[in-house]
């Protein structure tokens, strides 16, 4: 399956002043800040860095799980899809979640 390109037009038109990078990866797209991935797209879902503390209140919410796509969930990467992207503010909020830790790494 090819990743949602609405969901691609919907992060694109939030995110437009962000100065972002953008290339193909997990069969669906990564974006990027300073070389780091800060989110992405998986078929219908979206990947999202965050803080491990981040990511226990991004838990409780509907639609958001572990990223596991190797059975091995990842402490700092989590998915969405559903609820948790289908509204603007919430998919924005996200978006600014990955974005935030991304400016806090180093640039690669």
């Amino acid at each position: 399956m090819a990743y949602d390109t609405h969901l691609e037009a919907g992060i694109d038109k939030l995110t437009l002043q962000w100065g972002l990078g953008k290339k193909p990866m997990f069969g669906g797209l990564g974006y990027f800040l300073g070389g780091n991935m800060c989110f992405g797209i998986h078929k219908d879902e979206l990947i999202v860095r965050a803080t491990e503390e981040q990511g226990k209140e991004l838990l409780k919410e509907p639609g958001m799980r572990p990223f596991d796509m190797s059975r091995h969930p990842m402490k700092t990467w989590f998915m969405g899809g559903g609820n948790a992207i289908s509204d603007s503010n919430n998919l924005l909020k996200l978006l600014e979640i990955g974005r935030d830790y991304a400016l806090n790494l180093p640039p690669k």
